[in-house]
């Protein structure tokens, strides 16, 4: 059985992705806005900055779906900004949670710690 996420897709399919994606963004904030939780809403702007970084891409020609994300400078400080709002209180306070996050965003993700 073939791998369905490692076939280069075209300019049209890319958009249709792109046009599920914002639907599926629209629909999660409109659910996490009925629970009323803070944190679980600023989930949505992490994922829109995402379909940003996917159009981008797509209007640079490049196939999003299957190659690495690139982000611009802007693009990453937004995620960390989201990511801190969301998780930031629960790392700070936490050596232990701190420490086990850092560890294995060196061990998956390659990045120095």
């Amino acid at each position: 059985m073939g791998d369905e996420f490692s076939t280069e897709h075209s300019k049209e399919e890319r958009e249709v992705m792109l046009r599920k994606m914002e639907q599926a963004s629209r629909t999660f904030y409109g659910m996490a806005v009925s629970c009323g939780f803070h944190q679980f809403i600023e989930v949505t702007g992490f994922m829109n900055e995402m379909i940003k970084a996917c159009r981008r891409m797509h209007e640079e020609g490049i196939d999003f779906a299957t190659t690495s994300l690139t982000l611009k400078g802007h693009e990453a400080a937004y995620i960390a900004e989201k990511f801190d709002c969301i998780f930031g209180d629960a790392l700070a306070e936490s050596e232990e949670a701190r420490e086990a996050f850092l560890s294995s965003l060196a061990a998956h993700g390659g990045w120095n710690t």
